[in-house]
C-alpha cells in the first residue's frame, strides 16, 4: 500500500498536464494518462523497506565473497551458495581458480562455512527471540534427505529466477527436488487444459538430465500451440468478439469477464504486411487442445480472422505461432543482461559459466510512471510496447540525445547525415537544431552514424578542441559501445 500509484487514462487525443519531480527540480509535460497515489501511498516508507531488503542480500554477498566463495543465483530474497560438504574447488567455465590439467574453476565454501555465515545474522533477528529464535537466514529444506541430514543439491541455473535444484543419485539418476516457474507460469497446462495444476513445469526441467548428457525425449504435448488462458476485463480486449460483427446466439457469444485463448507469434511467423509491434492473436477459449489448430484466431489490434499452425504456413492467412517447444527452446538460452561475462560484455543466449557484475554509467536521467499496468495484458503478450502501459518522461537537461548526440551531429556534414539515415537534409537541420525529434527508428541510426564519426576523425567537419571533447563524451557513454 505504501507504494499503491493508479494509473488514470485520458481519452485517445486528450492530454493533460503532467508535473514532473526530479533530481534537479519539476518540469512541467504533456501526458495521456496521470499516476494518482492511492490512499496509504507513503514512497520514502516503500523505499525504505525494499531497500532495508536488498541491503541484506548485499550484507549476505559480501560474507560470501570475503569466504571466497561464490553463489550460483540470488533473487530477492534468497542466495543459492556454490557449497559442498567440505568446500574445494569445483570446475565452472570462466572460474577464476584452476583445476589440475588447467580446467577453470571457482572455490566452493564448506557446508560449516555457509552455517557460520547464516550464524551472523542472527544478530540482525528483529523478533522477540522466544517467538522466532536464531538467524533471520535459513538454510532451506532441500538441503536435507527424508532423514534430516544434510544432502548435496546441485543447481541448474539459466538466469537469477529461472532454475531447479537437484540431485544426482545411483547410475546417476537426477532427481529435481525444487524448480522455478517463471516465465512458464501464465501457460496452460498442455497435458490438462482443464486444470490448473503446475507439475507439467517439472517435465521441463527434465532439461536437467539432457544437459548433462542423459537421453532426453520430447514430451508429446511439444507441438502443441502454446496457449495462455486471458480473460477479458477491457472493452479492448473484447473488441474482435463485437456481436455486432458476428451474430451468434446469446449463449454462443464471447462475452466481457469470460476467458479467450492468447497464443503468441513465432519469429517471422506474421502474416505479409502485419507490424509486429501491433499483431497479436486471441481466440475463443476451449480446452480441447485438437480445437485450436482449426478454429478461428483474430488480431486484437485489427479484429482480422486467421488460422494458425506451429509448422510452416501454407497461405497468407496462415499465421505460424510458437509451440510448447519453441517456448521450451527459448526459455532454455534465456540470456541474464543483467551480468556481464568474462570478457565484461552483457550476456547474450550464448554465455555460460561464471558471471560477474556489469559496470554501470549513466546515460541520461528518463523519468518514468508505474510500471505495474495491465499486467496480465503484459505477461501474456497482448502488450509489444512498453509506451502502451507505461509512460517515459525525458528531461532535456539530462537527455543523451541532446548531450551527447547532437553535438556530434553537428559537426557532419547534413548530406552524409541524410544518406545514412534517408531523411532529408532539411529534416537533418531541424533534429540538429533541436526543433523536432527523431522516430525511434531514425534516432538508432543517427546515434551510430554518430558513433562511428566520434571514431573516425576524417568524418568530421571541424577538427576544433571542442568537437573533438564532444566526441570523447560520447565515446566514453554507454552509446560508444555500439
Amino acid at each position: 500500500m505504501f507504494a499503491e500509484m493508479n494509473r488514470y487514462e485520458q481519452p485517445v487525443g486528450k492530454w493533460i498536464s503532467v508535473r514532473i519531480h526530479g533530481v534537479d527540480g519539476s518540469l512541467d509535460v504533456h501526458a495521456n494518462a496521470q499516476d494518482r497515489p492511492g490512499r496509504y501511498c507513503f514512497p520514502p516508507v516503500a523505499a525504505l523497506i525494499t531497500a532495508g531488503a536488498r541491503l541484506m542480500l548485499a550484507l549476505l554477498e559480501r560474507c560470501v565473497t570475503d569466504a571466497g566463495g561464490t553463489y550460483a543465483f540470488c533473487d530477492t530474497d534468497s542466495m543459492a551458495i556454490v557449497a559442498t560438504r567440505a568446500g574445494g574447488l569445483v570446475p565452472c567455465p570462466g572460474g577464476t581458480e584452476q583445476l589440475h590439467g588447467g580446467t577453470p574453476a571457482i572455490d566452493a565454501l564448506s557446508c560449516d562455512a555457509v552455517d557460520a555465515i547464516v550464524a551472523r545474522f542472527a544478530a540482525l533477528n528483529p523478533y522477540d527471540r522466544t517467538i522466532v529464535p536464531g538467524s533471520v537466514l535459513e538454510i532451506e529444506r532441500e538441503n536435507y534427505n527424508e532423514r534430516d541430514e544434510r544432502q548435496q543439491l546441485y543447481a541448474y541455473v539459466i538466469s537469477a529466477k529461472r532454475y531447479a535444484l537437484f540431485t544426482v543419485g545411483r547410475s546417476d539418476h537426477i532427481t529435481i527436488h525444487k524448480y522455478s516457474e517463471h516465465g512458464l507460469g501464465h501457460l496452460m497446462n498442455p497435458t490438462n487444459p482443464a486444470t490448473e495444476d503446475r507439475d507439467w513445469i517439472r517435465q521441463v526441467w527434465e532439461m536437467v538430465a539432457h544437459a548433462l548428457g542423459h537421453a532426453a525425449v520430447a514430451p508429446p504435448w511439444h507441438d502443441q500451440p502454446a496457449v495462455s488462458r486471458l480473460a477479458i476485463s477491457s472493452p479492448f480486449v473484447h473488441r474482435p468478439f463485437d456481436t455486432t460483427r458476428f451474430q451468434l446466439p446469446y449463449s454462443n457469444r464471447v462475452k466481457p469477464m469470460n476467458f479467450v485463448l492468447s497464443v503468441p507469434v513465432a519469429p517471422f511467423g506474421h502474416p505479409a504486411g502485419a507490424d509486429p509491434h501491433r499483431f497479436h492473436l486471441i481466440g475463443a477459449f476451449t480446452t480441447n487442445p485438437g480445437q485450436r489448430l482449426h478454429q478461428s484466431w483474430f488480431d486484437i489490434h485489427t479484429r482480422e480472422q486467421f488460422g494458425i499452425t506451429t509448422s510452416h504456413p501454407t497461405g497468407g492467412r496462415i499465421v505460424r505461432v510458437k509451440s510448447y517447444g519453441d517456448v521450451l527452446a527459448q526459455y532454455r538460452t534465456h540470456p541474464e543482461p543483467k551480468s556481464a561475462d568474462q570478457e565484461g560484455y552483457a550476456c547474450d543466449r550464448t554465455t555460460v559459466g561464471l558471471l560477474y557484475r556489469r559496470e554501470v554509467h549513466v546515460g541520461s536521467i528518463v523519468y518514468v510512471g508505474k510500471e505495474s499496468n495491465r499486467m496480465e495484458d503484459v505477461e501474456h503478450g497482448v502488450v509489444h510496447d512498453r509506451q502502451d502501459v507505461q509512460d517515459a518522461y525525458t528531461d532535456p537537461r539530462h537527455d543523451e540525445w541532446v548531450t551527447l548526440v547532437v553535438p556530434v551531429l553537428k559537426v557532419v556534414p547534413a548530406s552524409v547525415l541524410a544518406q545514412a539515415s534517408g531523411l532529408s537534409t532539411r529534416t537533418i537541420k531541424s533534429l540538429r537544431n533541436e526543433h523536432s525529434r527523431p522516430s525511434r527508428k531514425h534516432r538508432q541510426i543517427l546515434v551510430r552514424v554518430a558513433v562511428e564519426c566520434a571514431r573516425n576523425p576524417l568524418a568530421r567537419r571541424r577538427p576544433e578542441s571542442d568537437t573533438v571533447q564532444c566526441c570523447e563524451r560520447l565515446l566514453r557513454s554507454p552509446l560508444g559501445g555500439l
